[in-house]
Order: structure tokens, then sequence, then C-alpha cells
């Protein structure tokens, strides 16, 4: 079996900062974008918001595994970061901890048809603080 990306299928390659005040780069939800220095190293610009999500329409042409990054800290500890695609089945990661932004990695399949979107959010509906969002695929 030829592990190769199929020609024939469309592509999603992107990465979103959240570096600009009120531009959230096609992602969707509530919050702002407002200087964050939880360690004192300086503010940088992130997205405080509960739950976002991005639709991208229908970019493949079959059902294909789509890789989704994101960087972000909690603002309190040992949250449960969860992540979903079009088949809403959920996929969590543990112990997320404040103060220092990380990456976390999801592995997400498109539909049959080719339909991608995806959706973050913590389990206890408190504050994300994004930095950037990575979405790749087919991978």
């Amino acid at each position: 079996m030829n592990n190769e990306p199929d020609p024939s299928t469309n592509a999603i390659n992107e990465i979103a900062f959240f570096d600009t005040p009120g531009d959230t780069r096609g992602w969707t939800g509530e919050g702002e974008i407002l200087p964050d220095d939880p360690d004192g190293n300086g503010p940088v610009n992130r997205w405080f918001s509960t739950g976002v999500k991005r639709d991208f329409g229908n970019p493949f042409s079959r059902q294909t595994t789509v890789r989704v990054v994101i960087r972000l800290r909690g603002q309190l500890p040992r949250e449960t970061l969860q992540g979903s695609g079009p088949d809403g089945i959920i996929q969590e990661i543990h112990n997320i901890e404040p103060v220092k932004t990380a990456l976390y990695e999801f592995f997400l399949r498109s539909t049959p048809a080719g339909e991608f979107s995806v959706q973050f959010n913590f389990a206890t509906r408190q504050k994300m603080v994004i930095q950037t969002i990575q979405v790749n695929g087919p991978v």
C-alpha cells in the first residue's frame, strides 16, 4: 500500500496565528485576542476563548485523516482539552497546565464525502488561551 497522498484529493495546509486583536483567521468562537504575559517574559497576543471552531467545507474528494496542532495554555491547572472533527467523536488530552503554552496534536477524520470541520474547548468550559492552530491534511 502506498502511503503517499492521493493527488486527486485537495489539501489543507495552514497555520493561524492569533496575534492581531479582532482577527481570528476564519475561526469562530467567543472571546477576545488580548495581551498575555503569564510568565513575566513580555506580553504576547493570544485568543482567550471558551470554544473555537472552523468549518473547512468540502476540501477533500474522499475521507482522509487531518492533523491539527493547537498551541495553548489553560488558566487553571489540570484542564482537559477536547477536540472533535465532523464525526463528533471527542478526543481528549488531559492535564493542560497554565502559565506556559504547549503544543497538542490531534488526528481527526473528514467525512466519507471529504467534508472537514474541527472544534476545541476545555471540558470545564473555562477559557483557553490560544496562540496558534495548524491544520494539515491529508496526512
